[in-house]
């Protein structure tokens, strides 16, 4: 845990086991607006005052680790039951576009990338199984490619218009990665426009 050395004005990484002893010494502290997550003996994390610091490491609590710190972070950000139906939403979009969703929703900049990343750490499962489940049956049911086509000959549509330069650079290359005639033509069309 990273704490306040009062004497060169710098912030010490000091060792959980060296803490306390840090804490009562004078030398080191918190900032008072300084947010102090500590773990309990089963792993549940608690904010605790700054002033309460040393009383609630002397009593069992543990500072969290890096990785803690992450999973607990990324559960603020994107738990909950409406973050995992986007992540379920994007996953399944992922799924039958071939994972040429990402690259529009991002170019179109209706999604950060870093939205995208944190939704598919956090709801991982459910991410991956929609994602791979959608994939399959998108292809089974005529989907998949043609999907994909679609979607590129919209690129070659909006290049055209002027509103919709952002679809067409958010697509980009990627459709000519994409096999099938329809989706060929449509990039190259894309690109020499």
């Amino acid at each position: 845990m990273k704490l306040f050395d009062k004497e060169t004005g710098q912030l010490v990484e000091i060792p959980a086991g060296q803490l306390t002893q840090a804490l009562k010494s004078g030398r080191y502290g918190v900032r008072a607006d300084e947010q102090v997550v500590l773990r309990d003996e089963i792993g549940r994390p608690y904010d605790v005052d700054p002033q309460h610091l040393v009383e609630a490491l002397d009593s069992g609590y543990r500072p969290e680790s890096a990785d803690e710190q992450h999973k607990r972070e990324l559960e603020e950000k994107y738990g909950g039951v409406g973050h995992g139906m986007a992540a379920a939403g994007l996953a399944a979009a992922r799924g039958v576009s071939l994972g040429l969703s990402d690259k529009l929703f991002t170019g179109l900049e209706m999604v950060d990338p870093k939205d995208i990343k944190g939704l598919r750490e956090q709801w991982g499962t459910l991410s991956t199984g929609t994602e791979v489940g959608t994939g399959v049956l998108s292809l089974f049911l005529g989907g998949g490619l043609g999907t994909a086509g679609a979607l590129g000959r919209a690129a070659g549509v909006a290049k055209t218009a002027k509103s919709g330069s952002k679809l067409a650079k958010a697509l980009g290359g990627a459709t000519i990665m994409l096999s099938g005639p329809s989706v060929l033509s449509t990039a190259a069309a894309t690109t020499r426009a």
